[in-house]
């Protein structure tokens, strides 16, 4: 028996259970230090990405939830009659809300901030429910304000146009040539919480799932509750996840913000929203 070769097998093993040893004692010695070298990874792809506003930081866990076309009915259109008179109310296809005014509700075309103030005024004095709206845009093209429904103070951003049959949630403000207020539409989403509220991630995290290039221009990141059902015609009822959704110069992304799973990647144009 070659003794020597045994005494060096032996010395080796015991070295490298040293080694390991070592390094187990070290780490509990220093727990932080994995998830400083990780942090600092993370603060090195954030770098990468440019933005020039703060990052939103959301505290409330929030549920997933789901939503329904409510059905307007007589009572409803006398309440919004008894809201403001100035309006003449129809009911479409039992969800929509169509209202002209009798006399123009006049707009002073100011700065963008003194325009959306005007118009969630003209919102509060016409529309029972317009605490459940906040502004999503102005559509030039089709001479329309837009205004989506939201829950929890988060907008529920699926669909931004008005379709006969389609699930939204969304008021459409039209001017006229002067520039006043004519007309508007309505529909309204009944919503109800599916399952426990849950902590979304955070925003820094959400962006670290795209895997953005250096010098990515971030333009927007904002929570919203977003659906999994892309086909609106098909479904009267849905469901909506809340989601980080990431406006960059030529993309946008949603990030489901309760598992950091990418729903949706689509190249964007230039545009109006905030």
């Amino acid at each position: 028996m070659d003794w020597k070769n045994i005494k060096t097998i032996f010395i080796f093993t015991f070295l490298i259970l040293n080694i390991y040893l070592g390094i187990e004692v070290f780490e509990k010695i220093n727990p932080d230090l994995q998830k400083l070298a990780e942090e600092q990874i993370t603060e090195d792809r954030l770098d990468h990405i440019k933005y020039n506003k703060t990052l939103p930081i959301i505290k409330q866990p929030l549920a997933s939830i789901s939503g329904s076309s409510k059905k307007f009915t007589e009572e409803d259109k006398k309440e919004f009659l008894k809201e403001n008179s100035n309006q003449k109310i129809d009911i479409k296809s039992e969800t929509i809300i169509n209202a002209t005014l009798v006399e123009p509700y006049p707009l002073s075309l100011e700065s963008e901030d003194g325009i959306k103030g005007q118009l969630e005024t003209f919102l509060g004095n016409y529309i029972p429910m317009s605490d459940d709206f906040l502004y999503l845009k102005h559509d030039a093209g089709r001479n329309l304000y837009i205004f989506q429904q939201k829950y929890s103070d988060v907008p529920i951003h699926f669909n931004e146009y008005i379709n006969e049959g389609n699930l939204t949630g969304l008021i459409e403000i039209l001017t006229n040539k002067d520039g006043d207020i004519a007309s508007y539409r309505l529909t309204y989403l009944e919503i109800e919480e599916e399952g426990e509220k849950r902590k979304v991630i955070p925003a820094r995290d959400a962006l670290l799932v795209p895997k953005f290039p250096p010098g990515t221009n971030l333009k927007n990141i904002e929570l919203i509750y977003f659906t999994l059902i892309p086909n609106e015609e098909q479904f009267q009822l849905k469901m909506f996840v809340p989601s980080w959704r990431i406006v960059t110069a030529n993309q946008e992304i949603i990030v489901d913000a309760t598992d950091s799973r990418i729903i949706k990647i689509e190249t964007t144009e230039e545009s109006e929203v905030e």
